[in-house]
Order: structure tokens, then C-alpha cells, then sequence
């Protein structure tokens, strides 16, 4: 793919959010030229909105990062769930493909319910526990149905700068010295969203479309995360450990929807790195003095 062609040209949706930045760093440094508008010149939910910028851009690839992610909100809230995680999704892909563009949409392990007892690949059938699940799986048939070129690529537990989320705020929890407190039931494998971003370059030069996971490798509890960090930053942090079911949660939790990576196995292109591995390139990249 030659600089400047459609073909590097990428349109991405949800550019603001903390996997977003991470694909406009990524994939910006290795000369894509990356449009992302700002919610408020275009929202995913309204399809004229998507369908007018697309027109205008006229990408080989558009990217939809823009997702509702509040999974305890969803069970009170699934209209406004449905809404993004379903109709957007659908506008978006529908605009990409109307453009002849490749769509790669964002998908979640929250489409499992976590009973199978080891990891999902992508060929397990979904069974959602949660109304977010819900709304994201009904998002991944609605890109399917309107766009032949697709990837949906699922992830899992990601973290990273700019993140509200457990993962992405332990990191200054732990530098100010606060207490910490951790599931330790769920067994998971956290996901740095850099290498999240690099694997979903990866996966949309494959042109083999459909249904893909990209998530850490290995697996823990959030407590297991949240020691190893300490220790990598060499402070005696208070974490206090507790069960799923006690930290009062709206919405229920699988206790194990780790990903297995088996198309980037089957296609031969670099899996994702494990869990600690990557906490520890996190870490160097935040400017800690990890050892």
C-alpha cells in the first residue's frame, strides 16, 4: 500500500477513547493517514452523520473503536446501550461498505457468559450474561449482515492511558499510595491497549474476514494484576482482595471469558503477548522505573 492511497486511508470512530488513541499512535506512525472526528461532528448513531463523513473521506479502511462501555449502566440504561453498541455499529459498517471500504468493528469477550471454564475462540457460540453483551453481540451480526468486508475483532479487560476503567486508574491508585481494592475471583488476562492496536493492524492486512480475538495471552485475577504492577514499581501497596459477587456490582461478571487468539494461530501472524509481558512495556512506556 503505497503513502497516500485509499488504501491508507483510515476513518476511525471513537478516536477520543483510550484504544482509539493508542490506533491513531500505531497506525499513524507507520504512515496511515487517520481521520477521526470528534462525537460532536459526528455520531455514530445517527446515520446520515456517518453516511455524510465517510462520503467525504473516502477510506480503504474505517475503524469503529466508538462503543457504550458502561456495563453496569447498560442493565438500567439499554436503549442508549442497543442504540451504540447495535445501530451504530450497523451505520458504520453499512457507510464502509457503501464507500467499498474494509470495516474493522470492536467487539467484547462480554458476548460469553464465562461458564465454559477455559478460554473462547472464535468458532464458540455466544451466550451473552449481561445487557451490554447483549447490545455488543447484536452490534457483530448487524456488521456482518451489512458488510461482506468486515472483522469483528473481540477483546478483553483492556487498560491503558486515559482509560476510567479498573485496570487503566490502578497504575496511579498505586503511586499515590491508595488502597486497592481487587477482584479475586475472575480469572483474566488484562489487555494493553498499544498492543491491542498493533494486533488489529495486523489482523485487517490479513484479509481474512469475520470473527477474530485479540486479547492478552496467560491469565490471573485483578488481584494478581494489581500485585504484579506494585511490585514492578517496587511499592508495598495495600490491595484487598474480594469475591465477584461482594463488590456490589450491577451487572454480572463471567468468572472466566478469557480469549483464545486460534485465527492468529491458524493465520500465522504474531500472537498477542501475555499479560505480564505486556504490563511490563506499559509500565516502561508510562515512565515508571519497573524492574
Amino acid at each position: 500500500m503505497a503513502p497516500g492511497s485509499p488504501d491508507r486511508r483510515v476513518l476511525l470512530f471513537g478516536g477520543r477513547g483510550m484504544l482509539g488513541r493508542e490506533i491513531l499512535r500505531e497506525w499513524g506512525g507507520l504512515g496511515h493517514e487517520i481521520v477521526a472526528p470528534q462525537p460532536s461532528e459526528c455520531d455514530v448513531r445517527i446515520a446520515g452523520d456517518v453516511e455524510r463523513v465517510t462520503a467525504l473521506v473516502q477510506p480503504g479502511i474505517v475503524v469503529n473503536a466508538a462503543a457504550w462501555t458502561d456495563v453496569d449502566g447498560a442493565e438500567s440504561r439499554p436503549d442508549d446501550a442497543f442504540l451504540v453498541n447495535a445501530l451504530g455499529a450497523e451505520n458504520v459498517a453499512a457507510a464502509a461498505a457503501g464507500v467499498g471500504a474494509v470495516v474493522l468493528h470492536v467487539s467484547t469477550d462480554f458476548v460469553f457468559d464465562g461458564r465454559a471454564g477455559r478460554p473462547y475462540d472464535e468458532f464458540d457460540d455466544p451466550c451473552p450474561l449481561t445487557l451490554y453483551g447483549r447490545s455488543k453481540l447484536a452490534g457483530e451480526r448487524l456488521v456482518a449482515r451489512v458488510a461482506p468486508r468486515h472483522f469483528v475483532v473481540r477483546t478483553a479487560y483492556l487498560y491503558g492511558r486515559g482509560g476510567r476503567n479498573f485496570g487503566s486508574t490502578l497504575l496511579a491508585g498505586i503511586r499515590g499510595g491508595e488502597t486497592i481494592r481487587a477482584d479475586a475471583t475472575r480469572r483474566v488476562a488484562p489487555t494493553w491497549t498499544r498492543a491491542m492496536a498493533r494486533q488489529c493492524l495486523r489482523i485487517v492486512g490479513t484479509e481474512r474476514y469475520g470473527v477474530w480475538h485479540a486479547a492478552s495471552a496467560g491469565e490471573t485475577t485483578w488481584v494478581g494484576f494489581a500485585q504484579a504492577m506494585a511490585g514492578r514499581l517496587g511499592r508495598d501497596a495495600r490491595i484487598v482482595a474480594a469475591d465477584t459477587r461482594a463488590l456490589g456490582l450491577a451487572a454480572p461478571r463471567p468468572d472466566c471469558s478469557l480469549l483464545e487468539g486460534r485465527m492468529a494461530r491458524l493465520t500465522r501472524i504474531p500472537p498477542m503477548p501475555a499479560w505480564n509481558l505486556a504490563l511490563d512495556e506499559y509500565l516502561e512506556s508510562e515512565g515508571s522505573e519497573a524492574g
